[in-house]
């Protein structure tokens, strides 16, 4: 368990300010289950955490499964650049760390990244339900509370 968290779980509807959330999924090369397993989804999750932690956003909202994972996160203001750097920075470890832990894996790990604005309460609420259900709809936990690579608590 690491000492610092950029985790921040969105509880009021009134703390929401416009354009300061955005919905990130990202997926890995041919869909191929790079993520499957417990340690590699963990590994996932710290090293995304920690890189929003190192440039000051705010992980809300996660799940990872075997071949994507999605997140939203809590924008500072400033550079939005900031944002590729903190998935490539994930990509990166990760796919470095299982490449040396799996000789056979000779192909590219990740894929690519795509982010949206969300623009309402509304949406967000809707867009943290989405992450959260998401390992339902893909068949790996019937209760998305049991599944335990998100961030419900």
């Amino acid at each position: 368990m690491l000492a610092f968290t950029s985790k921040e779980p969105f509880t009021r509807i009134d703390d929401f300010v416009e354009r300061s959330f955005l919905f990130i999924t990202a997926g890995t090369y041919q869909k191929r289950p790079f993520i499957a397993g417990d340690d590699r989804k963990n590994m996932l999750i710290e090293s995304l955490d920690f890189n929003c932690y190192k440039w000051g956003w705010k992980l809300t909202a996660y799940a990872v499964l075997d071949n994507h994972y999605h997140l939203i996160v809590r924008y500072p203001g400033g550079d939005v650049s900031r944002l590729a750097h903190i998935i490539q920075s994930a990509h990166s470890f990760s796919a470095y760390h299982w490449r040396r832990d799996d000789p056979s894996i000779r192909t590219r790990i990740w894929w690519n990244f795509w982010e949206a604005v969300i623009k309402s309460p509304e949406s967000l609420v809707e867009h943290i339900n989405y992450v959260h259900e998401n390992p339902r709809y893909h068949g790996l936990a019937s209760d998305p509370a049991t599944y335990q690579f998100t961030s419900l608590p």
